[in-house]
């Protein structure tokens, strides 16, 4: 998969080049309720709703809550600057916090098609997208499709 918008132009940079940045800005709050909540977040995305998960879990929140983290492989080829070239397109791990499910999905994501069997040897739950010839082909671990919608 090519690279984002953002992606490109950060790999465009050379050394010494100016980089202006701000924010962020604008409020992200949950709504009051009493329904199940579900987090679905790729790549950066994890850092508004881990915050939310957390704000929960100490307010004593009892809301079944579930995560699910996806990301495309964020691993620099130093040799290259630019990511490295993986079949995976994407994978998505289950844990018991956001910090081991993003850890899980990078690791996995840069085991490249050892990934599967890395994540059954550990009993992950995970679903791997494979880039193939024919288009994106899923690859499920664990107990990963009990928690689908």
């Amino acid at each position: 998969m090519p690279p984002g918008i953002i992606s490109s132009w950060l790999l465009s940079l050379k050394p010494g080049d100016k980089v202006e940045a701000s924010g962020p800005f604008g409020d992200f709050h949950v709504q009051p309720t009493e329904r199940e909540m579900i987090f679905i977040v790729g790549g950066v995305g994890m850092a508004p709703l881990r915050a939310v998960i957390h704000e929960q879990l100490g307010a004593g929140s009892g809301h079944k809550m579930h995560y699910f983290y996806g990301a495309r492989s964020h691993i620099i080829d130093p040799h290259r600057a630019h990511p490295v070239e993986r079949n995976i397109a994407s994978v998505s791990a289950l844990a018991r916090n956001a910090m081991e499910a993003v850890g899980w999905a990078t690791a996995l994501a840069a085991a490249g098609d050892a990934g599967p069997q890395i994540a059954r040897a550990h009993d992950l739950a995970a679903l791997f997208l494979f880039n193939t010839s024919g288009g994106l082909h899923p690859q499920i671990t664990g107990d990963f499709d009990r928690h689908m919608i």
